[in-house]
This record gives C-alpha cells, sequence and structure tokens, in this order.
C-alpha cells in the first residue's frame, strides 16, 4: 500500500472516529437539554385529572395479584384498553408506592429513549437518502423532539403513560421494519409485528403505523403494489383494524365520544374542526405559546360555531396543497407529510372525543413528521439554495434554547392540579371540566364557598353533567344544606341512574342526620351497581355499627380492604367496631396498619390510645395522645390532661 492510500485510509478512520465522538456527544447534550427543561416534573405531584382512576385511587395496580393481571388484560380504565399502560403503572406502584417523583421520573425516562429512538429511526432514513449533513439533520429532529413544549403534557400528567409507552414501541417498530427492508430477514419482520402490538397494548392510537408502512414502503424505494408488499401488510392491518373497534368501544362504553359537545354537530361542522385542529399543531408546533390542558369546543351561537372555522377550512386546504407542492420532488418531505397526517388523522376530531377539539398530547408522535419536514427544508436552503451551514446552525441553538425555555415554563404549570386548573382557567374561564376539578380541590381544602361557586359556575356552562351535580351535593351536605344536597345528587341521578357515586353521597347526607336505614339503602343501591366500591361498603358499615349490627359491619370492613388492601380509613373504622366488640388488641392491630399507610392521622393516634388505655398500656396511650395533639387533634390534649400527669 502507498503511503498517500496509507495516509488517506488513516484519515477516513479518524474523520469516522470524529464523527462517532460528535454524535454521542450531541446525543448528550439533547439528553441534558431535555433533562433540563422538564426538570419541573421532579417535584410534580399527582393532579385531579384522570390520575385517580389510573393511580392513585385504582386499587387494580396497587397490588400484583393474579386477579389484578386479569382485570388489566380485560378491563378498560379510563375510558381506554391499554394494558401494557395499566400494567407498567403496576410495576411503579410496586417499586414506590403514591411517589408521583417515580411516576414522573419514568415517563421523562420513556421520553429520552424515545429521542433516541427518533435520532435513530431518521438517522436510518436520511442516511438511505445518501445526504450529505445527514447526522447533524437526525440529530436536529431528535432534539426538536426531545425539547419541544407540545410534549410537556405527554411527559409531565402521569395519566399520559400511554403516549409515551406506545411511542417507543412504535419507533422500534418501525426501526425493525426498516432493517427488514433492508436485509429481507423474516425475524425483522416478526419483531416489528410484535413491537406493534406491544404499541397497541399500550395506546390505540398506535394503529396508524399500519398506515405509516406505506410511505415508509415508498420512502425506502419498495414496490408499494407488488404481491409480496401488500401481503406483508395484511397482518398489521388487522390488528390495526381489531385494535381501533376495541378503542372505539371502550369510548362508548365510557361515554367519552361526541355527546360532550354542546351541540350535535354536522359531519361537514366535525371537517371545521378538523381544519382548525390541524392548523392550530402546525401552528403550535413551530411557536408552542399559549397552550393549555383544555382547548374546549367552541358555542354554537345563532346556529354556527363562527366564520373564523371556515377560514381555518380554507387555511388547511391550502396548507396541505403547499405542501404536497413543495414535496413533490423530494421523498424525504414527502414522508414526512405523510407521517404527520397519517398519525393525527384518528384524534383530529373528524370523530369527536372527550371535551376538547385538540390537545398538546395529540401531537407527541406525529410531531416526528413535522420535525422531517422542518429539518428536511433547512437541508434544502443550504444544498439548493446555498444559505450558509454556520447561519442556519446558529438559528436552530438559539431556536432550540427558546424551546427549552418555554418547555421549562409550561412543566411548572403542571406542578399541581391547582396551578394547572388555574392556568386553563386563565385562558378561558369557562372551561367546564377545569371548574369542576379545581372546585373538588378546594372542596377537599375546606374551602367550601369558593368550591360551591366553581361547581355551580360548571352547572351553568354544562347543566347535563351528573359528575358536577354531585359534586355539589358533598359540599352542600359539609354545609349541612341537606335538602339542597339531595337535590343534587336527585338530579345527577335522573341525569344517570347509574352514576353510583349519587348513590353513595345520598348515603352520606343520610348518615349525616343519623338516618342510618336509610344511608344503608343508597350504600346497597352504590354497591349493586358496583360490586368493587370499596367506600361503599366502609361507610354501609359505619352505619350498620350504628345499628348496632356490628358482625355484619366487620364483613362489610373485610369486603372494603379486600377490594382495597391499603384502604386507611377502613382500617381506621373497622378498628372501631372491633373495640364494640371487645376485641382491642385486633384494633390496635388496625390502627397501627392504618397508621403505617398515613402517618400524620391524628384521628387514629386518638383511637389507639384509647385501645391502649383499655388494655392497662398508659405509656403506649400517652405517646399516642401526645403525637395526636401535636397533629392538632383538640380532644386528644383533654384526655392527655386526664390519664398522662
Amino acid at each position: 500500500m502507498s503511503k498517500k492510500l496509507k495516509a488517506r485510509k488513516l484519515k477516513n478512520q479518524a474523520n469516522k472516529f470524529d464523527s462517532k465522538i460528535s454524535v454521542k456527544i450531541g446525543l448528550i447534550v439533547i439528553m441534558l437539554l431535555t433533562v433540563i427543561a422538564f426538570s419541573p416534573v421532579f417535584t410534580a405531584e399527582f393532579t385531579n385529572w384522570d390520575d385517580q382512576g389510573y393511580v392513585t385511587e385504582n386499587p387494580v395496580i396497587q397490588s400484583l395479584n393474579a386477579e389484578n393481571l386479569k382485570l388489566i388484560f380485560t378491563e378498560n380504565f379510563v375510558a381506554n384498553y391499554h394494558p401494557l399502560t395499566m400494567l407498567s403503572l403496576a410495576l411503579d406502584y410496586a417499586v414506590a408506592g403514591e411517589s408521583a417523583t417515580w411516576f414522573h421520573s419514568v415517563n421523562l425516562l420513556l421520553h429520552l429513549l424515545n429521542t433516541l429512538l427518533v435520532f435513530y429511526f431518521v438517522l436510518l432514513l436520511f442516511k438511505k437518502q445518501q445526504l450529505p449533513y445527514f447526522k447533524d439533520m437526525a440529530l436536529l429532529v431528535a432534539a426538536l423532539f426531545g425539547i419541544h413544549t407540545l410534549h410537556v403534557e405527554s411527559v409531565a400528567w402521569v395519566a399520559e403513560r400511554k403516549d409515551v409507552l406506545y411511542s417507543f414501541f412504535f419507533l422500534l417498530s418501525l426501526i425493525a421494519y426498516v432493517k427488514y427492508a433492508d436485509t429481507s430477514k423474516l425475524k425483522f419482520y416478526l419483531l416489528a409485528l410484535v413491537l406493534f402490538m406491544l404499541s397497541l397494548f399500550s395506546k390505540g392510537q398506535a394503529i396508524t403505523l399500519a398506515v405509516v408502512l406505506v410511505p415508509l414502503d415508498y420512502l425506502l424505494n419498495r414496490k408499494i403494489l407488488s404481491a409480496k408488499v401488500l401481503l406483508e401488510k395484511l397482518p398489521f392491518l388487522a390488528l390495526a383494524i381489531a385494535f381501533g373497534i376495541i378503542a372505539l368501544r371502550a369510548q362508548q362504553n365510557d361515554n367519552a365520544l361526541a355527546a360532550t359537545i354542546q351541540d350535535e354537530v354536522s359531519f361537514f361542522e366535525r371537517m371545521l374542526f378538523a381544519s382548525y385542529g390541524y392548523v392550530q399543531y402546525h401552528m403550535k408546533l413551530i411557536m408552542p405559546i399559549n397552550l393549555s390542558a383544555i382547548y374546549p369546543y367552541p358555542p354554537k351561537i345563532d346556529g354556527s360555531f363562527g366564520m373564523k372555522f371556515y377560514g381555518y377550512f380554507l387555511a388547511a386546504i391550502l396548507l396541505i396543497a403547499s405542501m404536497f407542492y413543495l414535496a413533490r420532488k423530494n421523498k424525504l418531505a414527502a414522508f414526512g407529510i405523510l407521517f404527520f397526517m397519517a398519525t393525527i388523522a384518528v384524534v383530529i376530531q373528524i370523530i369527536p372525543v372527550g371535551s376538547a377539539i385538540m390537545a398538546d398530547r395529540y401531537a407527541y408522535l406525529p410531531s416526528i413528521g413535522f420535525f422531517i419536514l422542518l429539518v428536511t427544508g433547512m437541508h434544502w436552503l443550504i444544498t439548493k439554495r446555498g444559505m450558509a451551514y454556520t447561519s442556519l446552525a446558529s438559528i436552530s441553538i438559539i431556536y432550540l434554547l427558546l424551546l427549552s425555555g418555554l418547555s421549562y415554563n409550561r412543566a411548572q404549570v403542571w406542578e399541581n392540579s391547582m396551578t394547572l386548573w388555574n392556568d386553563v382557567l386563565a385562558k378561558n374561564e369557562n372551561v367546564e371540566i377545569a371548574l369542576n376539578n379545581r372546585g373538588s380541590l378546594l372542596y377537599k381544602s375546606g374551602k367550601y364557598q369558593q368550591a360551591l361557586n366553581d361547581f355551580t359556575k360548571a352547572i351553568e356552562i354544562s347543566p347535563d353533567r351528573a359528575e358536577t351535580y354531585n359534586n355539589r351535593g358533598g359540599v352542600l351536605n359539609d354545609l349541612k344544606d341537606y335538602k339542597g344536597a339531595l337535590r343534587d345528587y336527585s338530579k345527577a341521578l335522573a341525569l344517570d341512574a347509574s352514576y353510583e357515586k349519587a348513590y353513595y353521597g345520598m348515603g352520606g347526607v343520610y348518615l349525616s342526620q343519623n338516618q342510618f336505614e336509610k344511608a344503608i339503602d343508597q350504600y346497597d343501591q352504590a354497591i349493586n351497581l358496583n360490586p368493587t366500591y370499596a367506600a361503599a361498603y366502609s361507610n354501609r358499615a359505619n352505619a350498620k355499627i350504628n345499628l348496632s349490627r356490628v358482625q355484619e359491619a366487620m364483613a362489610d370492613f373485610d369486603e372494603a380492604l379486600r377490594i382495597n388492601p391499603n384502604y386507611v380509613e377502613a382500617y381506621s373504622n373497622r378498628g372501631i367496631a372491633r373495640v364494640v366488640l371487645g376485641d382491642f388488641n385486633g384494633a390496635i392491630k388496625d390502627y397501627s396498619f392504618a397508621l403505617s399507610l398515613k402517618s400524620d392521622d391524628a384521628l387514629t393516634y386518638y383511637l389507639r390510645a384509647l385501645a391502649y388505655e383499655m388494655i392497662g398500656k398508659k405509656q403506649e396511650a400517652c405517646n399516642d395522645l401526645s403525637r395526636s395533639v401535636s397533629l392538632g387533634f383538640q380532644a386528644a390534649r383533654q384526655k392527655q390532661a386526664e390519664i398522662c400527669r
């Protein structure tokens, strides 16, 4: 080998080595910047928006046993069938209990992994096009995906574990498919199919992968209409159809479809909504400002949703037409456009789902297509229009830093439920779900009048929501307006005769008035509608204790704790029943278990102190009374003065 050839070979090897190092450094910087941008999630709490149904009030994920595993794979949760998502939450709970930090950290970890997968997937695509700067292009797409503010909702909201999880398997499936297209090895095809199934088990939106494979084949220069390529799609298509039906039925069973829109809308009006969302997603992907957890449907005034929606319809047509015109000779641009359109199509509200016209989380995976299109356009400016690489690189860095700051600020909004709903209502004061959920927070914190105001306004906006009447009924009960509470609970049942929480609430009203037989009748109704209603069993037991039906009460407490083994109040109240039966040691055991779950419960310390006193353990009783006093329980102070001298 000549010295020149040897020198050239060494130089090429050095360049490859330098390139690998620069890519690794680039990825490390992206990961660090993403973590910093999303770092407020580490101190964020659970919200009262679906996090209860998924985690904090879901006994199914709180114990990994055979019965709960069966339920995870056979039942819908919060209007969705996504067993793998529920299993991941159950594993989180098994590791860290109700540590919100852990759940948020896992969401962020999955987002970071998705960012790496986006880089690798896009790198494969750009490399095949033999483009200059293909590694830089892939890094920029990954950076945009990792840092973008529109992704905060998917990462910062525990209930959106399904977004980051389905995207993880979706991207892995696409990578495996690219490998199959390259090698024709069956193992990669089967791997892509299995990963697609895992994505479907994580979120129904994954059905769009079956459509994305078509533009991917086009980009990979495969013969799309050949028998072989068409037959390859059949298993993907069959799975997509099956899971699409499952997803629709889950939404219908939980009344999450179009009934939430104030008026019935025509198909054309749905197209107007879809056009609005389509344009808005593009605008917010370019500049993510004025974001909200809820973008409500507009009110229909004089039979119309307003002229602006016709403007958005026209804008959507022009946007789609111009994109395809610009991309007609560029396969990468065409793929980016088709990827975005395919993955956003099922959530663009042609079939209205939920109470919002659009949602930030819906753009999580589709944004990859937009970023591919954007970076392809930048590459064209450099290679075809002679724009300086350094100029675009500088603009990109400034833009990424701007996005990082916006993402950091947006993540702070998700700090807790109150910051979340205050943000929504600051942008639109007439969002019913925000008023309802903020009212629930105010109610729990004892701010009854403010809660009443929020619930009343929510009812004025949407007078056909059983949940809101039920919530206001709870406030009125605590304000001792028993007639008003019963009126609201009755209205909730008139709207939804199967709403077991309203029966439970009515039981609470009768319990407050010492009408124990009537209370038991209402709890019976709630349990008949929902045999796994642990709170109804526990409160029915409380009513039975007052009627001296203590053995029956014990059976109800046992059932409540079988359903929810971590039900603090049920342990504490069963302790009271044991005291009535003279089983003081059993009562102490129940009180102790309750305190192991909730160590700041002043009443339970007081009750355990009384049980200790009954068996002559004065020192233990005094210790518990001291703890109860320190937690602000005044009755404990008087008892402490009596026995602890």
